[in-house]
């Protein structure tokens, strides 16, 4: 063996992998891209800790919960589940997946408020956001 792990290619499922690009690049992407500069829009620069511990927590507060239940329905209905199985994925994931919002993204984006110059700021938070899709595939 050559010390790299083996990948079974025939057990990928291409509709799943489908459809969480669709919903990937539909809602964490132009959808949440949208949010920020609505964000930045509205709220202004960052000029403080306090200004970016506003942004950061109207970001959980608002944007997160509607992009993961978002994605969640989306790949869910792209996968050919229901209305009623697709809304009890969210019922049942959506507390788990905030708290992995809490944990790895609530953290970044007070740095990515404060540090990240706001003309990189949808950049720094696409690429970002394509981590955190690793992760929320798990749930869809």
């Amino acid at each position: 063996s050559d010390g790299l792990a083996h990948i079974d290619v025939a057990a990928v499922d291409v509709t799943h992998v489908a459809a969480m690009c669709i919903a990937g690049l539909l809602i964490s992407g132009t959808g949440g891209a949208m949010w920020l500069m609505c964000l930045e829009r509205a709220l202004g620069p960052t000029t403080s800790w306090r200004s970016a511990v506003h942004k950061a927590g109207l970001d959980y507060v608002c944007w997160a919960p509607a992009a993961i239940s978002c994605n969640l329905v989306t790949v869910s209905l792209l996968t050919g589940h229901g209305c009623q199985a697709s809304l009890q994925r969210v019922a049942s994931a959506l507390p788990t997946l905030m708290a992995l919002e809490w944990t790895l993204v609530a953290p970044y984006k007070l740095v990515g408020y404060s540090y990240v110059p706001s003309a990189h700021r949808v950049a720094a938070k696409a690429v970002f956001s394509c981590f955190f899709s690793i992760a929320l595939s798990g749930y869809c």
